[in-house]
């Protein structure tokens, strides 16, 4: 019976933990007890289920893959085939898209300037290309979208991106910056102590570089 009673209170606890940023000391206050046949905190941690992180000086308690696949999976049995109270867990963004005037162009500047390189080398690359996608880092893609060749997919305007750097590398993206005839539109520290440079590519479009201190996630 304790058993049963433990797991459901588990369940709890993620689902707790999953509204919003929880620290040590408050989880602590609410989860944890003297009592040995109610050791709620202390399986969850032990299975791996929830993992304490420094963010921005504050000890957080989140909940890891493996508690939101436990999680997700008591939630689909309890609603027996009804609309689920829980989304399925997704790995981050994948495609951020840049709607340009010339594809070659802008490929040009992101290959010269970040060094991303087009994920289909061997496509022919012109001021007609609908569509060039980059590797921007481990597991993201850039896609330059030429404006208007696109039936299903188009934006006006220009958009806001921001690429994460260490924060040893500032100085360096200052001054390569400079060496490529870029100029930095604003320098700029955020609440947390994050540095950002903000400049503009061909199109128009505000790129940012910035060091971890923006969000409490980063």
């Amino acid at each position: 019976m304790a058993d049963t009673v433990v797991e459901a209170l588990i369940l709890d606890l993620l689902e707790w933990v999953t509204r919003r940023d929880r620290t040590y000391e408050e989880v602590m206050e609410a989860w944890r007890t003297s009592c040995p046949k109610l050791t709620v905190w202390e399986e969850a941690n032990d299975r791996g289920l929830v993992v304490r992180e420094n963010v921005n000086g504050r000890c957080v308690v989140r909940i890891t893959s493996s508690g939101r696949d436990l999680l997700f999976s008591a939630t689909q049995e309890n609603n027996m085939g009804n609309v689920s109270t829980m989304s399925p867990r997704v790995n981050g963004i994948l495609e951020t898209s840049l709607y340009v005037e010339s594809p070659a162009r802008s490929a040009e500047f992101y290959r010269r300037v970040f060094g991303f390189e087009p994920l289909e080398p061997g496509e022919p690359l012109n001021d007609e290309t609908r569509l060039c996608p980059m590797r921007a880092g481990d597991r993201s893609v850039l896609l330059l979208f030429k404006k208007g060749a696109t039936a299903d997919t188009d934006a006006i305007g220009t958009i806001h991106i921001a690429f994460g750097i260490a924060r040893c590398d500032l100085p360096a993206w200052e001054r390569w910056l400079k060496e490529q005839g870029i100029s930095i539109e604003l320098r700029k520290t955020w609440k947390y102590g994050g540095e950002a440079l903000y400049f503009r590519d061909p199109d128009g479009h505000l790129l940012e570089v910035v060091t971890p201190g923006v969000w409490n996630i980063y």
